[in-house]
């Protein structure tokens, strides 16, 4: 995935390749918390480390948001689910079976 400039500044502030996962994001927000929580160092560098982490969590927040906004699963993955849902479906009752197909089509959009 292609990612824009500005994006690609935010993963290296902290600390990823350009274009990482939301999974490698959520566990670099988790390291950096940890690294720089402002309980962690003495009460004079309290307010820039909190500073510090708010500009952490906004940073990882835009990068969840751009990857959520921009990434799109794969046909194989929707058809796949798609496609073992009305398997499940043939077997089941008619009411069963509407209920199946709703779910796929809420599940895939």
């Amino acid at each position: 995935m292609r990612t824009n400039t500005n994006y690609d500044e935010l993963y290296s502030y902290i600390g990823l390749e350009p274009g990482a996962p939301p999974n490698a994001i959520k566990s670099a927000k988790k390291r950096l918390n940890l690294k720089y929580h402002p309980d962690r160092y003495p009460a004079s560098e309290q307010l820039r480390r909190t500073k510090q982490l708010q500009a952490i969590n906004e940073a990882v927040q835009q990068l969840l948001d751009y990857w959520n906004a921009n990434h799109v699963a794969p046909p194989s993955e929707t058809k796949n689910v798609v496609g073992l849902l009305g398997l499940l479906a043939e077997r089941w009752s008619p009411s069963a079976r509407a209920a199946v197909s709703w779910g796929a089509l809420c599940w895939c959009s």
